[in-house]
């Protein structure tokens, strides 16, 4: 477990800003929002609780809570059954939820390097323990992460 997983006060990891500025892609819905987080600038609606038992729409951006062992899981399924958007998650490629979403996504590009998430409590210090992947769902959105200015390896689409 990284540092920043074992220090951390809060559940809340943002995604920086710089992810969304090489997307280049106005989202229409982020239901993992926090008060603080960079989506704000980049989606048009969010839901800042209970994102999952809502009504999913349009383009989502979707940054899951990572958590304990496998609550990432009912929103990935939410995502797959969904089809649009761009979902960040863990790089964890041994694990079944990894397994099933990757199967259902239209790409997966893995990101060169690990990405410092900011915190809801302060600015983040260490990358996590692990990389990251964004996976795609539909067409327009796996088009628009293949032409997008984030670096590392790409499969699929």
């Amino acid at each position: 477990m990284g540092a920043h997983e074992q220090a951390a006060k809060t559940d809340e990891w943002y995604t920086p800003g710089w992810v969304f500025t090489a997307l280049s892609v106005n989202f229409d819905l982020d239901p993992c929002a926090g008060s603080g987080c960079p989506s704000l600038k980049w989606a048009d609606n969010y839901y800042f609780s209970a994102g999952l038992g809502r009504r999913w729409f349009g383009s989502v951006w979707l940054n899951p809570p990572f958590g304990t062992r496998n609550a990432v899981l009912p929103w990935l399924e939410k995502m797959v059954a969904h089809g649009d958007g761009i979902a960040l998650l863990p790089n964890r490629t041994d694990c079944p939820w990894w397994q099933y979403v990757a199967a259902e996504a239209g790409g997966i590009l893995f990101h060169a390097g690990r990405i410092k998430f900011e915190r809801g409590d302060g600015p983040a210090l260490h990358s996590p323990g692990f990389g990251n992947c964004f996976m795609s769902f539909g067409d327009e959105m796996t088009s628009r992460l293949m032409a997008s200015e984030l670096r590392g390896l790409w499969h699929g689409g």
